[in-house]
């Protein structure tokens, strides 16, 4: 068996009746990579991506260097103002009456305070309570004298 001819000694190896290889029909013929097109589609579409994550990267140290003002105009903007004065409570608050029976207020709700999955609606006789429990939902409207 013969010498096999690596793939440098076949390209410049002329063709019969050639004086060298510059002279066969395949010179000058330069073999050229090309990038198949849904290769071509993949790699525009992960550009896009990159291009849309550096955008909220971007955003997201944006907002790192300014959020402290942000917040701080946030609490200005939404946080009561005091003047020293007494809110005006226009709501008429009932007075409490340790004889009396007290029920959960119609379209109310609320849950015991020692023990969480209770929870008292509309028209559960709540007396129980204690007297300082009582008050409390009593000012905050959600029970009513039965």
């Amino acid at each position: 068996m013969g010498k096999q001819a690596t793939i440098d000694e076949q390209a410049n190896t002329p063709v019969q009746g050639a004086e060298s290889a510059a002279e066969t029909p395949e010179a000058g013929i330069i073999l050229e990579a090309q990038t198949p097109e849904w290769v071509a589609e993949i790699l525009a579409s992960n550009a896009a991506v990159l291009q849309s994550n550096q955008l909220v990267i971007d955003s997201l140290e944006d907002f790192k260097e300014h959020s402290a003002e942000f917040v701080a105009q946030m609490v200005e903007e939404f946080a009561p103002k005091m003047d020293g004065k007494p809110i005006n409570n226009t709501t008429e608050v009932s007075q409490f009456d340790e004889d009396a029976d007290y029920e959960v207020a119609p379209g109310k709700s609320f849950r015991d305070s020692k023990d969480f999955t209770k929870e008292y609606t509309e028209g559960d006789v709540v007396t129980h309570l204690g007297a300082e429990r009582l008050q409390t939902l009593l000012a905050n409207g959600l029970i009513v004298e039965a």
